[in-house]
Formats: C-alpha cells, structure tokens, sequence
C-alpha cells in the first residue's frame, strides 16, 4: 500500500546541507553513491576522467562541472525518469560536459526552460487566468536549483523561461488576452519575490521582428503575424512532421498524447469552434460525429506539434551555449534535462494545470515548515480545502495577494492525501502542450 504522505514534494539536500553533512567534493549523493562517483571519476572516458597530462587548472574545472551536473540532476523529474541508477552516471556525464564551457571561461551558466504558456482554461484545474500560488511554488523550486548551482559554482546561473503560449494558443482555443494577462502575473510575480535579476521571462512577442506587440491597449497587435513569422523561419511542413511520427515511436507517442489531451479538452469545452480539416467546416465541436471528431484532434495535435517543434527551434538559436531544461521527463542521457517543478513524487503536473494547496506540519514527514503541493482545483475542492490568499511579502505595501487553496484540519489533509494516492500512479502520457 502507497502511504499518502510519498506524494508530498521533497527538497534535493542542498549543497550547504551536504558539504555539512559529506566531502565538499560530492554535492547532493548519498554514501553508496559516493563510490560510484569516485569510480566514474577515474574512467577513462568522458569529461570524467583525468587523462596523463591535464593541468590543475583543467582538472579543477572538471571537478565544479561535475558538481554543478549533480545539483542540477537532484532536480530531475524521477517519476518518469527512463535511468537505471539512483545517481545516473550518463545523465550526470551529460550534463557536466555541457556545464564545462561555462565553467572553463568563467562565465555565470545559461539554463533556459521553455513553458510557463498560460492557465488551463479548465475550473477543474485552475483558478483564473493569473498566475498565483501554483507558479510561486515552482518559481521558489527553480530559485533553489538556482542557489544550489551557485554554491557549487560561484559564478552561478541565469535562468531564461521561454514562455511558449504565445506561439500555439491559438491552437488551443486560448485567447491572445489571456496569454498576455498570464505573462503580465508571472514578470509581477517574479518582481515582487525579489527574484528577477535570477530569473527572466520572454514570449513570441519579445523575439518576432513583427507585429506590434507593446502597442497600447486597444490597438491591434497582430499576434498572427508573429506566429506566421515562427512558423516561416523555424517550422517544418504537417506532411514533414506526419513523416517523421510514422518513423519515431517517440514522437508517435508524443502526438498520440496530445490528440488525445486535445479530445478531452474538447470534450470539456463541447462549444469550442472548430474546423474539420477534411471538409474545411467549422462548427462547435458537439456537432461534429465521432469520426470528424477524431481527425481534428489530430489535426489540432499535428499543428501542436508543429508549433512546439519551431519554438525549440527558435531557442536554440536564441540561446545555442545554454543548457535546456524541460517540464517533461527526457530519454537518459538526452541534450534536454527534465526536472520536476515541484518535487512531488508521483505523477508529474506544472502549476499552470493546477493549484496551490498549503498542508500544515505532518508529524511523520521531514518538512519542517508547512508544505505547499500543486493538485488539480476540484481534488483540493473535493478534499474540503479552503480558497484564500497568500502574500508575496507579508510586510510590503503593494505585493499582490496569490490565490492558493489551504487544509485546515486534519480530516481535510487526510482525505486530499488520500485522494492524491488514488490518482498519483494512473496510466499518464506526457504532452508537450499544456
């Protein structure tokens, strides 16, 4: 039996806590990890190793490398992690060997994330359209990634969000206004937490040579023309994309998650337009007969694809030293690193698909303050959990209140733990859509 208590999130042992607790030389491992880590260090391959001839100096830098590679790592995404090992050797290799150009010349680490689009538009998930709680507790958990980098690096890190909303909303059934009302929250958020000199957030509309994105309120500004421009620089052509699916059991599974993320939303929204690829017909989606239903959801899951799949190749060139971070688990070893945003155990969720919800101290769980964790809205409303706020500052002036859910008994934590063990290890397919 799964005890309710697993779900709640769990803090990588910071850096500070380990170089207490163990050798200065090996962040964030365990005593049984600490001999592997002294065996991978004396392979002969990969950055790892310390060939006849290097310099201290090459040797040293290799060395915070590694240490960088093993704070980042503690902030991996192990549910749905495809490692063998406790302290992946490949992963911890890959990613060191793409910290170690920063660290030789010096310079502060580049980490760039693309998400953060916008609210679901689902009351079963969200709030509003805002950010609130549920982005403060993955901003504060990608602060602490931040602050563990640079104790093992004291040039330490900048972290770039690349909000990709913008780019596909409009396949979604998101409105422009809500995506930028999302992305006004989240630069408020990140300014009154005192963290935007960490942490920085940019969208289509900061990037396209288009448009007229800061025109004033009011005044059009032509955000299909940005995505026109995405698609014409960096998109590949729908039969190019259909091509490679067929080819890559991947991306088969990758569009197989998104049409069927796209159905149920539809589902959830049966009045949405929509317009069936076959017939160029739009009509709400209720009207549409099973078999037309299909094929736009993966028509819409294809142009989903196709606009995900630009905005990563817009950021490679926007950023082609830094190391890409993602909302969704990645294969061993791969060029992006996947990482939990909340350090829940479990199944994976992103706060622009949930809430915040605030349990208080459980005598048999380490957390030494109250605990926050992000759970669908109708699970925390179903649980009895009560909606309120929470303040940025509790001092300042002008910090805006957060929307947040609280448990205020103990039969009220009890049964949303409860709840989050029935539902933590369903069948999930990850989607690279919100």
């Amino acid at each position: 039996m799964i005890h309710p208590l697993s779900f709640l999130p769990t803090r990588p042992l910071s850096a500070r806590q380990s170089a207490a607790a163990t050798r200065p030389t090996h962040l964030f491992a365990s005593p049984g990890s600490l001999a592997r880590s002294d065996r991978f260090e004396r392979q002969a391959s990969g950055i790892t190793s310390l060939r006849f001839g290097q310099t201290t100096d090459t040797q040293a830098a290799q060395e915070t490398a590694r240490k960088v590679a093993q704070a980042i790592y503690a902030y991996q995404d192990k549910y749905h992690a495809t490692c063998t090992e406790a302290d992946c050797p490949t992963c911890i290799d890959s990613l060191a060997q793409r910290v170690l150009p920063f660290v030789t010349q010096e310079r502060p680490l580049e980490l760039v994330l693309p998400g953060f689009p916008y609210k679901s538009k689902s009351q079963k998930k969200c709030m509003g359209v805002r950010a609130d709680a549920a982005e403060l507790v993955a901003v504060e958990r990608l602060t602490s990634l931040l602050d563990d980098v640079e104790w093992a690096y004291p040039k330490g890190a900048h972290l770039t969000i690349y909000s990709d909303g913008r780019s596909y909303c409009h396949v979604s059934g998101v409105c422009d206004n809500s995506v930028s009302t999302y992305l006004e929250s989240m630069r408020e958020l990140l300014d009154h937490a005192r963290l935007a000199d960490k942490i920085k957030i940019v969208s289509l509309e900061d990037i396209a040579p288009v448009g007229n994105p800061h025109a004033p309120v009011g005044t059009p500004h032509n955000w299909p023309a940005m995505r026109d421009w995405l698609l014409e620089t960096y998109g590949q052509p729908l039969p190019e994309i259909q091509t490679a699916i067929e080819a890559d059991p991947a991306l088969q599974s990758n569009y197989q998650g998104m049409k069927c993320f796209r159905q149920k939303d539809l589902e959830g929204h049966p009045d949405t337009l929509v317009t069936d690829p076959a017939t160029n017909q739009t009509l709400p989606y209720s009207e549409f007969g099973c078999k037309a239903r299909r094929r736009i959801c993966g028509h819409l899951a294809l142009l989903g694809m196709q606009s995900a799949m630009a905005w990563g190749d817009l950021i490679d060139a926007q950023a082609p030293d830094a190391l890409r971070l993602s909302v969704h688990a990645k294969p061993c070893g791969s060029r992006k690193f996947g990482i939990s945003l909340t350090g829940q155990t479990g199944r994976s969720i992103t706060p622009w698909h949930a809430v915040a919800c605030e349990l208080p101290k459980q005598p048999d769980h380490p957390a030494p303050i109250s605990t926050r964790i992000l759970v669908p809205r109708a699970l925390a409303e179903e649980a009895g959990l009560e909606a309120t706020e929470v303040d940025l500052h509790p001092t300042g002036k002008h910090a805006p209140g957060l929307p947040m859910f609280q448990a205020k008994t103990p039969a009220s934590v009890q049964q949303l733990l409860s709840l989050l063990a029935k539902t933590a290890h369903r069948p999930h397919t990850t989607s690279s859509a919100p």
